[in-house]
Order: structure tokens, then sequence, then C-alpha cells
């Protein structure tokens, strides 16, 4: 088994959870972030820095760098297993989808059952306040041709009434 650290003994003191915090803020200090260049991953861990197994040492050898060995074998040990635990679930996720699928197709038939009542019964509406329109105009309609009809009778009265009073005056 490789060691984890060449100061093992020193960092045993401190929790793991403070070293992964103190490495991430030093690794956070190293790089120059600039927020309009930063780049949005959507494939997962960017692996590039922990690509580069060996550094050279302050005598010109090469020491090999455990952290990024650890961190790349976790992360394909940890992204096998999520391919195997979704190739086992595939067949269950395949029928959740399905049955999601139909829950929508079923609620769409519903929307559109519900949209053509509403659209029915708008029409009903519109139908019967057509009728009361009619309805109640009949009566008004009757009122004014008879209002109207009496007021022709009267002025071609007053217009016979006029030209037999000019005649008798004549």
């Amino acid at each position: 088994m490789l060691p984890l650290r060449e100061n093992s003994e020193s960092n045993l003191s401190r929790p793991l959870l403070m070293q992964e915090i103190e490495r991430y803020e030093q690794e956070q200090d190293d790089e120059d972030i600039d927020e309009t260049n930063a780049k949005i991953l959507q494939d997962g861990i960017d692996m590039t820095k922990y690509s580069e197994f060996t550094s050279t040492n302050a005598s010109g050898g090469e020491d090999i760098r455990y952290d990024n060995l650890y961190a790349t074998l976790s992360y394909s040990l940890l992204q096998n297993r999520d391919l195997s635990l979704l190739s086992q679930n595939e067949q269950q996720l395949e029928q959740l989808q399905e049955h999601h699928i139909s829950n929508l197709a079923t609620i769409e038939e519903e929307y559109k059952q519900d949209l053509s009542n509403k659209r029915q019964r708008i029409e009903e509406i519109n139908v019967l306040r057509k009728r009361r329109q009619v309805v109640d105009f009949k009566p008004v309609n009757d009122y004014l041709n008879d209002r109207w009809k009496d007021g022709i009778k009267s002025v071609v009265e007053l217009g016979v009434e006029a030209k037999r009073m000019d005649m008798d005056m004549h």
C-alpha cells in the first residue's frame, strides 16, 4: 500500500476534514480565478489538475503525488460505481419514465376535456345571452314601434289640421 503523505506523522494530529479544507484553500490561493473567464464544468469533476502524478523536487528528482493518485483513483471508483448502479436501475428508471409519461398524457387529456367543456359552456352562455337580448328587446321594440307610429299619426293629423285651417282662412 502506498503512503498517504511524506509527513504523515504531523498530519495525524489534525482532523482529516481540516486538512482537506486547508488543501482546498491552498489550491484556491494558488489558482488565479477570474469570474468572467470561469468555466462551468458540465461533465463532472475537472480531472486535469489531478492528472500530474509526479513533480520535480528541490534536489531535481521526481516525487510521486499521492494526493493526485488517490483523488483520481477515488473519482474512478465512484464513477464506476455510479455507472454500475445506473445500469442496474436502468429498467426501473425506464418504467418510472413510462409511468410519468402516461400520467402526463392523462393530465393532458383531462386538460383538453376541461377546455372543451369550458368552450361548450361559453357557447351556451352566449346563446342564452342572445336569447335574453331578443326576449328583452321585443317588448321595448314593440313599445318604440307603437310610439313611432303614434308620432307619425300625430304629425300627419297636425299637417292635415294645419292645411284645413289654412284653407278655412283663405
